[in-house]
């Protein structure tokens, strides 16, 4: 679950009240408690020699965690339905 505490609800009009969002589990935005920035995702360092084996392990670390869509760009861009701050 992801929340989202705005100083204010455009929305409403109501100052101070959270907004929560929810991510499914399932949803590749998603983070696990495992994704953390700097996280390994494989044992296999590469070093300039072992693409193809360094690049396949990514891949299928990318997969099993549902984050592939981000490098293959399968992952459409979502549509952010509210309006930007300060826009009338």
């Amino acid at each position: 679950m992801t929340k989202d505490t705005r100083n204010g609800d455009e929305k409403n009009g109501k100052k101070g009240e959270a907004t929560e969002f929810i991510v499914s589990p399932q949803s590749p935005y998603y983070l696990h408690a495992p994704d953390a920035h700097g996280a390994i995702i494989t044992a296999i360092k590469f070093n300039g020699k072992n693409y193809d084996i360094w690049e396949k392990a990514v891949r299928t670390a990318l997969k099993v965690k549902n984050k592939l869509g981000f490098i293959n760009r399968t992952i459409t861009k979502t549509i952010d339905l509210a309006p930007p701050k300060g826009n009338a």
